[in-house]
Formats: structure tokens, sequence, C-alpha cells
């Protein structure tokens, strides 16, 4: 992906997910696979405001508690999540 989004990479190499990939046998954690929040079939991959995409914004809250798990329940039970899950609120 990042031989044409390098924009794009050079971003992820200097967030938190930079290491959220696999890990190596050293216990290192790799660059995290864009296919793991933008889905796997970069064929029929949607851009970000693509309502349909995985990482459009109604969506990341699942997308990212697929990983997060922890911090998707803390999330569901503050006012921002009871207001986005229960409400509506987007």
């Amino acid at each position: 992906c990042g031989a044409c989004h390098t924009e794009a990479l050079a971003n992820l190499r200097r967030s938190v997910h930079a290491k959220a990939g696999e890990k190596l046998e050293s216990g290192m954690g790799t660059l995290l696979d864009c296919g793991k929040c933008h889905g796997q079939d970069m064929h029929q991959m949607k851009a970000t405001d693509d309502i349909l995409s995985p990482v459009y914004l109604d969506h990341q809250v699942a997308t990212c508690g697929a990983c997060h798990e922890r911090y998707l329940k803390t999330y569901q039970k503050s006012i921002h999540g009871m207001g986005l899950m229960r409400s509506g609120l987007l």
C-alpha cells in the first residue's frame, strides 16, 4: 500500500500502530498491516469517506474495538459512547 500511499505510510510509521502488527521472534512488533483496519480485499477497498468503508467515521468504534476490546467497553459506557450507540448521534 505504501508504494502509492506514501503520506499514509509515513503517518502510520509515526503512530501508535507502528509496532502493532505481527510480532517478530524477538517479541518486537511490526508495522500494522493496512488491511487490518481498511479491509483485506484491496480490490474492493472503500475510500475512508465512503459510508461502506470500515474506517468511515460511523464505523470506527466497531473497527477499532475489534482489537481494542478493553477500550471499546469503556467507550460504550461513557457519555459519548452512550450518545452514539443508544441515541444515534453521529
